[in-house]
């Protein structure tokens, strides 16, 4: 996806309807799963990225990017169809509100896996599985990774896009996985409840690992029947919170992928500060991928 970000020093309600809002415009590669693919190239993984483009231009420059973070890619691209879009509107706090355009990546199916001796993990975002367009596909991609017995982890994406379908649908797809990692507000919609522990206690029923981001104060973890574990992070302001979770994801895949390299325990605490250390250098800049490619 590209993504437009519109940065302003205003708050949201001040946004000046019907005229012009004083900003500044950036715009940069984007789209979840590509965003938790760069940030992992920081760490040194080496992912491959399942998606699609458009034959335009702005599919040329997301595969130059890809190309440049060392991204192996299947960039698929897909005739009648543009190149996914979203446009970010940050206020002065840093908080983001998204409207996104999914374009030719509706559509994912198993013809765009690679090979899939050698992988270990999977990151799926929701949004694909949102997507009409791409849920049964996306679900035969599922099907598959069990059968290679790769570990699955997912992003509900948004409580807004979820509100779209039956939660007991969505309720279904997160049982496959064997990791989420989700904000406060899709734990407590997903759970139906209004404590953050509970929620968490619910979910924890559905999977092996929960993993519940809180913004800037950091992230709680539960495993099976193990107690919750809290790690805080040091951030203290956020000049733009625009892909903060994905990199938060990318920090907890690489620690959790070591661990299950070496078969070892996995420690929820280590996989916890990983991902904060990485969203707090995604905070600390504008947009949601590193601003300078891996070698």
């Amino acid at each position: 996806m590209v993504d437009v970000v519109v940065q302003s020093d205003f708050d949201t309600k001040d946004f000046k309807y019907g005229s012009d809002t004083k900003s500044e415009i950036v715009m940069r590669g984007g789209g979840q799963a590509a965003n938790v693919a760069s940030w992992l190239t920081q760490v040194g993984i080496k992912p491959y990225l399942v998606a699609r483009v458009g034959p335009d231009e702005m599919g040329d420059l997301l595969i130059r990017e890809l190309d440049q973070f060392g991204i192996a890619h299947s960039a698929k691209r897909i005739n009648n169809a543009k190149t996914g879009m979203v446009v970010v509107l940050v206020d002065k706090s840093g908080e983001r509100t998204m409207f996104p355009d999914s374009g030719a990546n509706s559509g994912l199916g198993v013809s765009d896996l690679p090979e899939l001796k050698g992988y270990k993990i999977a990151f799926i975002s929701a949004y694909a599985l949102i997507n009409v367009a791409s849920r049964a596909g996306v679900l035969e991609i599922i099907k598959k990774l069990k059968t290679a017995q790769i570990k699955i982890v997912i992003d509900p994406a948004s409580v807004g896009a979820l509100q779209a379908l039956p939660i007991e649908e969505v309720k279904e797809w997160l049982k496959l996985a064997d990791v989420l990692i989700m904000n406060e507000a899709e734990a407590k919609y997903i759970s139906n409840q209004s404590n953050l522990e509970s929620a968490i206690d619910l979910l924890s029923k559905m999977v092996e690992i929960v993993v519940v981001k809180v913004g800037a104060n950091g992230a709680h973890a539960k495993m099976l029947s193990t107690a919750t574990v809290f790690a805080s992070t040091n951030v203290k302001t956020a000049i733009d919170s625009t892909g903060a979770g994905d990199a938060f994801s990318a920090g907890f895949l690489a620690k959790y992928l070591s661990f299950l390299t070496h078969g070892e325990a996995i420690d929820l605490m280590a996989t916890l500060r990983a991902g904060n250390e990485l969203a707090g250098k995604c905070v600390a800049q504008i947009g949601a991928r590193p601003l300078v490619a891996a070698p």
